[in-house]
């Protein structure tokens, strides 16, 4: 396992742990027939395409979670590459990844500031789920916020990938501290996942 998946791991097994101190939070419903396979789309606006890997990272196994089988962002860009597809044609789309929905990741703000480790983000996000049976938008979910180190996120290079997080100082004391974009998508991934209705097993 690389050091980016390993580091998603780490903070989804931190999220799962510390999920049951907070509120869970009331699933949007979806609109119309749950979907058995939903591919994570792997396009994402232009200005971010060099941090398309670090962005998805995490969303497949975050939609896992809720029982759906996932298609993930690196498994459908290959399968699309001998023969790109546009996401408006999803009728295509569907039949050439097999799956009932795309899942896409809208970003209309996204900034960050690192050195060692990431300073601060700001992001105003969108989770798509849309059918590619002809039903139109399934599900949405968006969110924005920000997040700023504590000083002890910007010191210590040893400190270990399991440690546990220090919170940020915020408003939402259940945010953890990051170290880099990579662990913030993860996390607002899983987040924003646990918005999403769980597929009955």
């Amino acid at each position: 396992m690389n050091t980016l998946a390993l580091r998603g791991l780490v903070v989804v097994l931190l999220g799962l742990a510390g999920c049951t101190l907070g509120r869970v939070p009331t699933p949007i419903p979806l609109r119309g027939e749950p979907p058995r396979v939903i591919v994570v789309w792997p396009a994402v606006p232009e200005p971010f395409l060099p941090r398309r890997d670090e962005l998805l990272l995490g969303l497949a196994p975050a939609v896992q979670r809720r029982g759906y089988h996932t298609i993930t962002a690196a498994v459908a860009a290959q399968m699309l590459d001998a023969a790109p597809l546009a996401s408006s044609d999803l009728a295509a789309v569907g039949m050439r990844l097999g799956a009932d929905a795309l899942l896409q990741l809208h970003i209309r703000r996204f900034e960050t500031e690192s050195g060692r480790w990431l300073r601060s983000a700001v992001w105003d996000l969108d989770w798509n789920l849309v059918s590619t049976r002809g039903l139109g938008t399934l599900w949405t979910f968006t969110h924005h916020g920000h997040f700023v180190a504590n000083d002890k996120d910007r010191g210590d290079p040893l400190r270990p990938l399991d440690a546990e997080p220090d919170l940020a100082p915020a408003a939402d004391r259940s945010q953890p501290g990051f170290r880099d974009v990579a662990e913030l998508m993860t996390w607002l991934h899983h987040e924003a996942m646990l918005h999403l209705p769980e597929l009955p097993r």
